[in-house]
């Protein structure tokens, strides 16, 4: 079993500094930069939804590449992926307590389905709040990737 020590998030405004684990390898990481994230959690039928969109919205995204993070410990989210076909490449789980990732990312509730995109420089550049689409995504692909 996988033994995380929680960090403190020292974000500077607008970054999207979160420490999390990566899951395909168990290592500690940072959320890549030139990406969109979905954020998902095994209790959000939503979520799980739109994590069946994650190719559509991989293409969509170009350049930018597409990552999810999960709100679930490592062990679960790795088979929660797996039983879906998901790929573990870009793929993390937090570090820290799911309402301390919601509160720096999602605001106030509603908070999932939530999916932001992060610049090539650790910006935040676009949050989305409810299932994000392709329209959204290419949006985002066009400002964020700049």
């Amino acid at each position: 079993m996988l033994a995380i020590a929680a960090t403190p998030i020292k974000a500077e405004p607008g970054r999207a500094d979160l420490q999390v684990v990566e899951l395909a390898s168990g290592r500690l990481a940072r959320l890549p930069h030139g990406s969109i994230v979905l954020v998902w959690a095994s209790w959000c039928v939503p979520c799980l939804a739109e994590l069946g969109t994650f190719h559509r919205i991989a293409a969509a995204g170009a350049p930018l590449v597409p990552a999810t993070l999960a709100l679930d410990p490592p062990v679960k989210a790795t088979a929660i992926l797996s039983k879906a076909n998901l790929p573990k490449t870009l793929a993390y789980a937090t570090t820290v307590a799911p309402a301390t990732v919601l509160a720096q990312f999602g605001g106030p509730p509603p908070r999932l389905p939530l999916a932001f995109a992060i610049d090539r420089n650790g910006r935040v550049c676009g949050v989305r709040h409810g299932l994000l689409g392709t329209d959204q995504v290419r949006q985002w692909a066009a400002q964020c990737a700049k």
